[in-house]
């Protein structure tokens, strides 16, 4: 009886994997032809970095947990008796994979990640979301981690999609994926049951925190901007700000002014979170409409 319950769970987890990835690949069919992409080149991409996602994920899942596989050959070949597949490495394969693709075929990969991106969260927060749900059908497994992880994945998705809607340069809605994903995972580090170390180092908060710094480097080098001038206009505010600061112990007239502004900082923070509440709403209500524009059951205005 255990054991057909148990064969009942694994099917349900895998078929909650599957039915999430179809639907992320769905997500990127339609953004892509939404983009006048070409459905071959599509599908091809699907193929080809989805193989390079398989084979990477569990190669790295292999070493990083490699008191659970003892290095041994068997037990990375048969799937089935040792399951397991490292999304970081999983990632790492499906943008390798991909990149390699398109650049044989002169097409820029980050701006075919950007249209990924959204339907790679998406699949992260239906599969968490699906794994917590099964997990009240076993008893005393509840884990709620999951459930904040999938909760954080929609919002990042629902981001991306409202993001989508205006004209950024390549590479942005990627980077922005690293970075807010980097964010959900050290934020959530310390709620999670993955205890897996590299030496003494938590696997998982090493991880995040080595994805976030990539995701700022790369997200400046897309944007294009200059380093040297970005590093000035930082020293700049840096040395205004002192300026003020200056000012303000050295004047009565700035000091009132100051002490004015912190008796009434109540009062604009009040002001600000109304402000911002009201954005989320709006925000909220468009990106419902372009969530069920993106499954079809609504049309473009």
């Amino acid at each position: 009886m255990l054991a057909t319950l148990a064969n009942f769970f694994g099917l349900f987890n895998l078929a909650v994997i599957f039915l999430s990835v179809l639907a992320g690949v769905f997500l990127f069919w339609r953004s892509g032809r939404h983009e006048l992409l070409d459905s071959e080149l599509l599908l091809d991409t699907v193929i080809v970095a989805s193989i390079g996602a398989l084979v990477f994920g569990r190669l790295w899942d292999f070493l990083v947990r490699w008191d659970r596989y003892h290095f041994s050959l068997s037990r990375l070949i048969f799937f089935n008796a040792y399951p397991g597949i490292d999304f970081a490495g999983a990632l790492f394969g499906f943008c390798l994979a991909a990149f390699v693709f398109l650049r044989a075929r002169k097409i820029k990969f980050l701006e075919i990640f950007d249209l990924a991106a959204p339907a790679i969260v998406f699949a992260q927060s239906s599969i968490s979301l699906g794994r917590f749900g099964l997990g009240f059908m076993k008893k005393g497994s509840h884990d709620f981690s999951l459930l904040y992880f999938g909760l954080g994945y929609f919002i990042i998705f629902w981001i991306l999609k409202r993001l989508g809607m205006r004209k950024r340069h390549p590479g942005f809605l990627a980077c922005f994926y690293l970075f807010a994903t980097s964010i959900l995972g050290i934020a959530l580090f310390f709620g999670g049951n993955d205890k897996t170390t590299l030496g003494n180092v938590p696997y998982k908060l090493a991880l995040g925190t080595l994805l976030l710094l990539f995701s700022l480097v790369l997200w400046h080098a897309a944007s294009g901007r200059s380093l040297n001038k970005d590093i000035k206009w930082a020293t700049a505010g840096i040395l205004l700000a002192l300026f003020r600061l200056k000012r303000v112990l050295a004047s009565v007239e700035e000091g009132g002014n100051f002490a004015r502004v912190m008796i009434l900082s109540p009062y604009y923070l009040a002001k600000k979170i109304l402000m911002i509440i009201k954005f989320i709403g709006r925000e909220i209500i468009s990106g419902l409409y372009d969530f069920l524009v993106v499954l079809g059951v609504k049309k473009i205005r």
